[in-house]
């Protein structure tokens, strides 16, 4: 029998997937959130993938533990382009993608710091000062 239109093949169940409004109302994380929300409030433009980085690293320190721990688990090691070594990123003789690399690099560094420094706030109560590490 073909699928049609509208037919459903596949459902998840609501408590199995991650999303922005489940990491705001963790009974823990949320006040991080709403303390903070020139990081993770919607005027800034990368609030959505902050909220859900620092709830995966709020999981991950959990460890087999956590209940998302299977996920997290399966998550590949990821190298940004612009951590990639300088040959590497000559080889590709692209000179806007490199000039973007550096710049993007420069971008991700100051996010990083600033991330880091509201987190910092919450190890003992939320964070391990390891979860906190690069």
């Amino acid at each position: 029998m073909p699928i049609r239109h509208r037919d459903v093949i596949l459902t998840i169940p609501y408590d199995l997937l991650l999303s922005i409004d489940k990491a705001k109302a963790d009974p823990v994380l949320g006040p991080v959130f709403a303390e903070n929300a020139v990081m993770f409030g919607s005027d800034n433009p990368d609030h959505e993938q902050l909220t859900l980085c620092v709830f995966l690293m709020y999981e991950w320190q959990k460890g087999k533990e956590g209940k998302w721990w299977p996920y997290i688990d399966l998550m590949p090691e990821v190298t940004f382009f612009c951590d990639w070594a300088p040959s590497a990123v000559h080889a590709t003789q692209d000179e806007g993608l490199m000039k973007d690399a550096v710049e993007f690099k420069g971008q991700l560094e100051t996010e990083w710091n600033l991330l880091l420094s509201i987190l910092r706030m919450y190890v003992g109560k939320v964070f391990k000062p390891a979860t906190l590490k690069r």
